[in-house]
């Protein structure tokens, strides 16, 4: 049976957080609609972030944006990575809120 994929967003729920093995992405172009933050915790992987390959192994934090285009290609079999995805409009709240009140470790 095929793993829903997890950057399904709505309104009521604008960000998902968890732990998972990515499966819904391996082998499989994805262009993201949202923000994504990747922590890996085991394993390695190989991912192709805007068609360029990436190794991916314990302690790697990934920070992809709206519009890249993904792929995992390939994963040991205890790839796990801890995952934050969240919507353009929360990305968009977060820029706006910065600007707002511009801390000095912020560059706009």
């Amino acid at each position: 049976m095929e793993k829903r994929n997890p950057l399904t967003l709505t309104l009521d729920q604008p960000f998902v957080a968890g732990t998972d093995d990515f499966s819904p992405f391996y082998n499989r172009l994805h262009k993201l609609n949202c923000a994504i933050i990747l922590y890996c915790r085991a394993g390695r992987g190989t991912m192709a972030i805007d068609l360029k390959k990436y190794e991916i192994t314990v302690n790697t934090q990934v920070v992809l944006l709206p519009g890249a285009v993904i792929s995992l290609d390939e994963k040991s079999d205890d790839f796990r990575v801890s995952f934050f995805f969240f919507s353009l409009h929360i990305l968009k709240c977060f820029v706006r809120l910065v600007s707002v009140l511009n801390p000095p470790f912020f560059i706009l």
